[in-house]
């Protein structure tokens, strides 16, 4: 039993090492052949949002995660291979898997993430996002941690509306 523990934890830990220069870029997206390769796109949003950052991008691979819809015959579609129609009849693009030689690098974009909400480009603050690649574990970590984190909040606000809804039936009775 112990060693099995230990084995799973050794697993998860090269798991996780061999994923630390890896981000994941959702919301960018696809580009033609006319006009380029992915690694080519991500290399210039990358120099474009993150001009500043003092680093010279060394991006070592990139390739779209999940399944690629193609026409009825099986193939591929190539103008938009990456992109996923919604229900609604929006694009939805299939997020970007980014391997960067520096792991300072990865640590930097997932950092400064947030710098996208400030972009010029209104399509980039509203729907471009780099998060870390965790593994299954890490991911389930962090859903549950942030489930607990908005349980917490809601608990907050719940005490404050009732808080204040009871100062004012306490007013409106002093006031009768």
């Amino acid at each position: 039993m112990k060693s099995e523990l230990l084995s799973a934890v050794h697993t998860e830990l090269n798991i996780k090492n061999k994923r630390s220069n890896n981000v994941v870029i959702h919301g960018l997206p696809s580009t033609t052949g006319a006009v380029g390769t992915d690694l080519e796109h991500v290399r210039d949003f990358i120099n474009v949002e993150f001009c500043n950052s003092g680093f010279d991008w060394d991006i070592a691979a990139c390739h779209r995660l999940g399944q690629r819809r193609g026409n009825k015959s099986g193939s591929t579609a190539s103008v938009n291979a990456a992109a996923i129609l919604n229900a609604d009849g929006s694009m939805r693009f299939l997020p970007l898997l980014v391997t960067l030689r520096c792991s300072q690098q990865t640590k930097y974009l997932v950092r400064n993430a947030r710098k996208l909400r400030h972009s010029t480009s209104e399509y980039t603050r509203l729907n471009i996002f780099i998060n870390p690649d965790m593994t299954v574990a890490e991911s389930k970590a962090a859903y549950d941690q942030r489930c607990r984190r908005r349980e917490k909040l809601a608990s907050r606000r719940a005490a404050v509306i009732g808080g204040v809804r009871q100062e004012n039936s306490s007013a409106a009775a002093l006031a009768d």
